[in-house]
């Protein structure tokens, strides 16, 4: 499996784990005020309800660190996918196929990559700040395992740059090197045209063979240690996956343990409505009960 098709489907992935949505603070009904109670109980129970919608609002669903996450992974997989888009124009560079048109190619690419770049790493930073600014305690599990995921995500793309700033400057060097091997061909040219002795024209054509030579070993270990750097960035992003797989389950189990917190706080909403009928009714039928 390539790299691209790896990384792809780690994102695809990520879109499919199970979110663990946080309950409304309008699914639970506000204990009834006693019964006697004036305009500044009323007042207070206001209150009450405009701090629990205050404090839901700073509750961020799993679904939407989800989602963020998947966009993260899909940055990064195009962030990649054009690294290696200049990597190969990068290969051709300095070689008999390196021509103006390529180098124009050469200087597009990098353009792009630096968007890429760019994006992924506003999405990051866009995420880290969204994790905290979640304040909920039930969900701190799982803010520590999206820092986590965040994190290796991170490290990913500091690996990518420096690959992108290393290809920038292998680019460079190759073009350098190609001119000054043009120049030097051109003068040594010239020099045999004017000049009547022919071993100056074998030494340097000796010379030049040697050079390109050593250039095209120097080519193949740059492109050996290039495709190991891209080897460990597929496994990155498999590792990311695997987190992600096991956050799932631990959602999943946590969403019982909610569920079972909700219907014993219905259980005991309903017990206290049964309690206050049976106090009114005995109101009414002993008016002169007191209740202490």
């Amino acid at each position: 499996m390539s790299f691209q098709d790896s990384a792809s489907k780690s994102a695809g992935s990520f879109r499919d784990l199970r979110s663990n949505k946080p309950r409304s603070s309008s699914n639970i009904s506000p204990k009834p005020p006693k019964r006697g109670g004036g305009f500044g109980e009323m007042k207070q129970n206001n209150r009450f309800n405009s701090c629990s919608e205050i404090g839901s609002q700073s509750v961020i669903s799993n679904e939407t660190k989800d989602l963020k996450t998947a966009k993260i992974s899909e940055a990064l997989t195009e962030y990649a996918q054009n690294l290696t888009i200049l990597h190969r124009l990068v290969q051709t560079l300095g070689t008999i196929k390196d021509t103006s048109e390529l180098r124009k190619q050469f200087n597009c690419q990098q353009k792009v990559v630096e968007e890429k770049g760019r994006s992924a790493s506003n999405e990051l930073t866009s995420f880290l700040a969204l994790l905290d600014s979640n304040n909920d305690e039930i969900q701190r599990k799982d803010i520590a395992k999206y820092k986590a995921a965040h994190s290796k995500l991170n490290k990913d793309y500091n690996r990518a740059k420096i690959m992108e700033n290393d290809l920038k400057k292998e680019g460079m060097r190759r073009i350098k090197e190609k001119d000054t091997k043009q120049n030097e061909i051109a003068t040594v040219e010239a020099a045999n045209q004017n000049s009547e002795e022919t071993n100056v024209q074998e030494l340097r054509q000796k010379q030049i063979l040697q050079a390109q030579l050593a250039e095209e070993e120097l080519n193949q270990a740059i492109i050996e240690e290039t495709e190991e750097e891209l080897g460990q960035i597929n496994k990155s992003l498999h590792a990311v996956h695997d987190i992600f797989r096991d956050l799932a389950l631990l959602v999943s189990q946590q969403q019982e343990q909610v569920d079972h917190i909700e219907t014993q706080t219905d259980e005991a909403h309903n017990k206290a409505q049964e309690g206050l009928l049976q106090v009114q009714q005995a109101n009414h039928y002993g008016p002169n009960c007191l209740i202490s």
